[in-house]
C-alpha cells in the first residue's frame, strides 16, 4: 500500500508539473502571437494612419523587438532573484494595458508607446516559462518540455494570421485589440491564481538557489554567463535560423508572397500560418528526437541545411498556394531545429544562473530577427526596386530582401559545428 501511494504521488506530481507548464506558457502564446501580429494588422493600420509608410509601419513593428532585447537581462535578473509567478502577472498587466492603449489611440507616438511596452512585457515571457519549467521538471525531461512550450508559443505565431485575420474582417482594427487586451487581462488573472513558482519538494531547493544568487555579485553572475562562448554560439545559432519566424511571420510574408507567387491576401495570410502550425508539430518532436539519440548537436546541424534547401525552394521556384503551404510548413518545421539550444544552455550553466543564461539566446533570437532583418527586409526591398525603376513592394526586390535569410541560415549551420556536444547530461550543477 505505501509502494502505490508513492505511485500516485508521483503521477499527481507529473500531472500538476504539466497543468502548471501549460498554463504557464499561454504568456509566451500570447507575446509570441503580439510579436508576429503586425503582419495581419498592417493594411489595416495603413488605412487608419495614410501618412505612414510599409516601411514606417514595419519599423514601429521592429520597436517591440529593441525593448524585449534591453529588457530580457533586467527581466532574467528578477526572474532568478524573485517570484516568476508575480513577474510573468505583472509584466502582463503592462503588455495588456499596452494594447489596450493602442486600440484607444490615434496619437502615433502612443501607438510606438505601445509597441515598446509589448516589447518590455515579452521580455519575461520565454525565460519566465522556462524558468517556472526548470523548476517542475527534472533535467533529463526538460528539453521535450521547451519544446512543447514553444510549441504553444508557436500555436500563438499562427493564431496572429489567419485567425486575426477573419477576426479584424469582422470587427475592425479597434475592438479586435480591445478583443486581444481582454484576453491579456483575463490570462494575468488566471496564472495568479492557478500558477506556483515551484512544487513544496522543491521549496528548499529555490530558496538555496536564491540565497547562493545573493551571495554572487551582479557583476559575477553576469561575467560567468557572457563569458561562456558555447552561451554565445547557442544564441548566434538560434538568432540567425529565427530570421524566418519573425521576418516572414512577423511583418513582410503576406507582401512577399501576394506580389512575388501572386496569391491572394486570403491565401496569404493562410500560407504565412502554416509556418506556425509546423512549428507547433515540431518543437515538441526535436525535443523527443535530441533526447532519444541522447545528442544535442546533429539536429542542429540538420535544421540547418534542411532550412537552406527550403528556402531556396521558396525563392527561386515558381510555386501553387498548395506547394507554398507544404514548404511553409516545412521551414517552421525544420528551423524549429533551435529549440535544442535551450536545453544545451540549460546543461553548461548553473541552475542558479538559468533565466539569464536563457536571456542570451532569446536576445539573440529578437536581436538578427526583429531588430534586424525585419526592418533590413524593408530597406533592401525600396532600394533595389528604386535603383532598378520599379515601385518600392515591386516582386523583384522582395525576392532581393529574401536573401538575408538565405544567407542568415547558411551561417548557422557553420555555428552549430562550433556547439559542444553535451550528450543531454548536465555539465555543471
Amino acid at each position: 500500500m505505501q509502494v502505490l501511494s508513492e505511485v500516485e504521488s508521483k503521477n499527481f506530481s507529473l500531472v500538476r508539473s504539466w497543468f502548471v507548464v501549460l498554463i504557464v506558457s499561454l504568456f509566451f502564446f500570447f507575446e509570441f502571437g503580439l510579436g508576429n501580429a503586425f503582419n495581419t494588422l498592417t493594411p489595416a493600420i495603413l488605412n487608419a494612419y495614410p501618412t505612414l509608410t510599409p516601411v514606417t509601419v514595419s519599423f514601429i513593428s521592429s520597436l517591440y523587438f529593441y525593448t524585449n532585447i534591453l529588457c530580457l537581462i533586467p527581466a532574467a535578473y528578477i526572474l532568478d532573484r524573485y517570484s516568476p509567478r508575480h513577474a510573468i502577472c505583472l509584466a502582463l498587466l503592462v503588455c495588456a494595458a499596452s494594447i489596450l492603449l493602442f486600440s484607444l489611440t490615434s496619437n502615433i507616438y502612443l501607438i510606438v508607446l505601445s509597441r515598446l511596452l509589448m516589447g518590455f512585457g515579452a521580455s519575461f515571457s520565454l525565460i519566465g516559462c522556462v524558468r517556472v519549467a526548470t523548476n517542475w521538471f527534472p533535467a533529463n525531461r526538460i528539453g521535450f518540455v521547451i519544446g512543447v512550450i514553444i510549441a504553444i508559443g508557436m500555436l500563438g505565431g499562427y493564431a496572429a494570421q489567419a485567425p486575426v485575420g477573419h477576426l479584424l474582417d469582422w470587427l475592425g482594427l479597434q475592438k479586435t485589440l480591445l478583443v486581444i487586451s481582454l484576453f491579456g487581462f483575463c490570462l494575468a488573472a488566471l496564472i495568479f491564481i492557478v500558477v506556483r513558482n515551484a512544487p513544496s519538494s522543491r521549496d528548499k531547493a529555490r530558496k538555496a538557489q536564491v540565497e547562493a544568487l545573493k551571495n554572487d555579485s551582479l557583476l559575477t553572475t553576469f561575467k560567468n554567463v557572457l563569458t561562456k562562448p558555447q552561451n554565445w554560439f547557442c544564441g548566434l545559432y538560434v538568432g540567425l535560423i529565427n530570421i524566418g519566424t519573425w521576418m516572414l511571420g512577423g511583418m513582410w510574408s503576406n507582401e512577399y508572397l501576394m506580389k512575388t507567387h501572386g496569391v491572394s491576401i486570403l491565401d496569404a495570410r493562410s500560407i504565412t500560418g502554416f509556418i506556425f502550425l509546423g512549428m507547433i508539430f515540431a518543437y515538441p518532436f526535436w525535443g523527443w528526437l535530441t533526447e532519444a539519440m541522447q545528442r544535442r548537436k546533429l539536429p542542429l546541424i540538420l535544421g540547418g541545411i534542411f532550412s537552406v534547401v527550403i528556402i531556396a525552394m521558396i525563392m527561386f521556384l515558381s510555386l501553387s498556394v498548395t506547394a507554398l503551404s507544404v514548404l511553409f510548413f516545412l521551414l517552421g518545421f525544420v528551423t524549429s531545429a533551435q529549440t535544442i539550444a535551450y536545453p544545451v544552455v540549460g546543461e553548461i550553466n548553473p541552475m542558479k544562473n538559468n533565466a539569464i543564461a536563457t536571456s542570451i539566446v532569446s536576445m539573440n533570437s529578437l536581436l538578427w530577427g526583429g531588430v534586424i532583418a525585419m526592418p533590413l527586409f524593408g530597406v533592401l526591398t525600396e532600394k533595389f526596386n528604386h535603383a532598378m525603376g520599379y515601385e518600392s513592394m515591386a516582386a523583384p526586390g522582395l525576392n532581393f530582401g529574401m536573401s538575408i535569410l538565405l544567407i542568415g541560415f547558411i551561417i548557422s549551420i557553420i555555428f552549430a559545428f562550433f556547439v559542444k556536444e553535451t550528450y543531454c547530461k548536465r555539465q555543471v550543477e
